[in-house]
Parts: C-alpha cells; structure tokens; sequence
C-alpha cells in the first residue's frame, strides 16, 4: 500500500505540469526520473509472470511511468486550466 501512495502522490508534479501547461520537455524529464524510479525500486523480475529481462523490464517502467504522467498531465489540463 506504501508503494501505491507514492507512486500516486507522483502524480501531483504532472497535474500541476498540466495545470500551468508547461512544455514536453519539462514532463519528459519528470518520465525518465520516474522511470528510473520504478525501475530501480519497482518490482523486481523474478516477481513479474515469465521473470523478464533487464531490458524489458526497463520499457516496461519507462511506459509505465510516461502513462501516469500522461493521466496526470491530461487531469491537470483539463480541471485547471
């Protein structure tokens, strides 16, 4: 559960991204941070289904994490602005 509210307070720096309509710049460099976040202390390989690899695993984070700041983006967009 500790993991799941820190992964959605994240959300609160795309919302506000998406609230003042920064550029994409400004949110692809929140993705790779939280990529990198997701990658190092997410779920480790041998807890996913057919124990991916590295690689993989790195793409898998990288959508992940370009997902939820979408969503967040989008949120903040739309209600605040």
């Amino acid at each position: 559960m500790g993991k799941l509210a820190f992964t959605l307070a994240l959300m609160a720096y795309p919302i506000w991204l998406g609230a003042n309509a920064r550029s994409f710049g400004q949110v692809a460099i929140f993705v790779l941070i939280f990529a990198l976040m997701l990658f190092f202390f997410g779920p480790k390989a041998h807890e996913v289904q057919d124990n991916p690899s590295k690689p993989t695993m790195a793409l898998f984070s990288l959508v992940l994490a370009a997902g939820l700041a979408a969503i967040g983006y989008g949120i903040g967009y739309a209600i605040f602005s």
